[in-house]
């Protein structure tokens, strides 16, 4: 996950209805304070530099100044005299022996004690915590000590024994495009490296990319449950929801019975709602609360448009012909798209002038996700990838 900020801002109000140009009814709100999520030096709140105005027309969007945003401080890391990082290896092998397991088993020690220890926030006892002192007493134990040479022990009889697991490449067709991991100067540029700063203006951004820019009137189809819907009418489904097009929203035709299945728009009033119930449990955990435009975030990428927002994420910065087309084809207008295919206009200049890369809105939900990632204990995630084979890294 890239390293990127948490949008903080007190909530006072939800996300006025957006007019069609992408005005906002009302004054736009703007985010108050970018807070890092990982361990590097804070950004400062946006409050104390200029705050560059949004330009929503179409003819001169993509001119638009780098809004007030400070870059990311990247940390220092080690590198060798050919200019390679000689630790990455054994780094991503010692993460796999599942250190951190035996470190945690180390500071729930004391909540063994007590009389209900599942009533008792494990995180509320760090930062409980007064002196260094408190913390060497926790680790510097000879369980500790054992329990770090056990693990490291087990998995160094994987490299003596030469273990390895066995996939089935005979039967994975060669023709198929490779996926492949970025570096690690792709990791710590964050979402800032791949699609620029967050604008501070959420509102009037959000609404510009999804009904202002050359993409947002051209048509796509969620092909899963067939639903061809815009840009465009997706962001007044769920900033408008009493306002549908003519014929009404789009619904689905395929892999469910709409009549018992189908979506439905809900009122601002209402996702407003479910928006507060979640603020309450992160406010009682001293965790940032999601502002009204992070509610639509999720229930933008909740929808449809969660097609484009992954295609850009996947094609801007690749090399197969497939996840390039598919960015293109989804994230730009339909004569970019015809002329990269047909006369090859480069990626790179698409990419600069022609692509919609929904900047803000990508902000604004990988905030929100971090946020609700509070409410939920880490755990793995199995997923499913159809049509490509993984890298040998892998």
């Amino acid at each position: 996950t890239p390293a990127a900020p948490v949008l903080h801002m007190t909530p006072t109000h939800r996300p006025p209805p957006m007019l069609s140009g992408g005005e906002s009814k009302t004054a736009p709100a703007a985010a108050r304070n970018l807070v890092p999520e990982l361990p590097m030096e804070a950004e400062g709140p946006l409050d104390d530099r200029k705050k560059a105005p949004v330009k929503a027309n179409t003819k001169d969007w993509e001119s638009n100044e780098a809004p007030a945003v400070a870059p990311y401080l990247v940390p220092e890391l080690p590198i060798d005299a050919n200019g390679s990082l000689d630790d990455e290896e054994l780094l991503s092998w010692i993460r796999d022996t599942n250190i951190h397991r035996v470190i945690a088993e180390a500071l729930r020690a004391p909540l063994e004690s007590a009389a209900d220890s599942r009533s008792i926030d494990e995180l509320h006892l760090l930062r409980n915590l007064r002196s260094r002192a408190e913390l060497s007493r926790l680790l510097n134990t000879p369980a500790m000590i054992e329990g770090i040479i056990d693990a490291i022990w087990e998995k160094k009889a994987d490299l003596t024994e030469g273990r390895q697991m066995e996939f089935p490449h005979n039967e994975i067709s060669s023709d198929l495009p490779r996926l492949s991991y970025k570096g690690l100067q792709a990791f710590f540029g964050g979402l800032n490296g791949m699609v620029g700063p967050c604008e501070p203006q959420l509102d009037v951004a959000m609404a510009a990319e999804h009904t202002s820019r050359p993409d947002c009137a051209v048509t796509f189809t969620y092909q899963v449950y067939g639903i061809t819907t815009t840009s465009a009418i997706e962001w007044r489904f769920v900033c408008e929801p009493d306002s549908p097009p003519n014929g009404g929203w789009p619904r689905e035709q395929s892999g469910l019975d709409p009549d018992l299945h189908a979506r439905s728009p809900i009122p601002l009033e209402e996702l407003e709602s479910r928006t507060h119930k979640v603020n309450v449990q992160l406010k009682k955990m001293e965790y940032p609360e999601l502002l009204p435009q992070e509610g639509v975030g999720l229930r933008l990428y909740a929808g449809p448009m969660f097609l484009k927002y992954n295609a850009l994420l996947r094609g801007i910065d690749c090399d197969d012909v497939n996840l390039r087309e598919k960015m293109i084809r989804l994230c730009c207008s339909a004569d970019v798209y015809r002329s990269f295919m047909d006369d090859g206009l480069d990626t790179a200049t698409i990419c600069q002038n022609h692509l919609n890369k929904y900047t803000t809105t990508i902000h604004v939900i990988n905030s929100a996700i971090i946020k609700l990632g509070k409410l939920n204990r880490a755990g793995y995630v199995y997923m499913g990838i159809s049509k490509f084979t993984l890298p040998d890294s892998f």
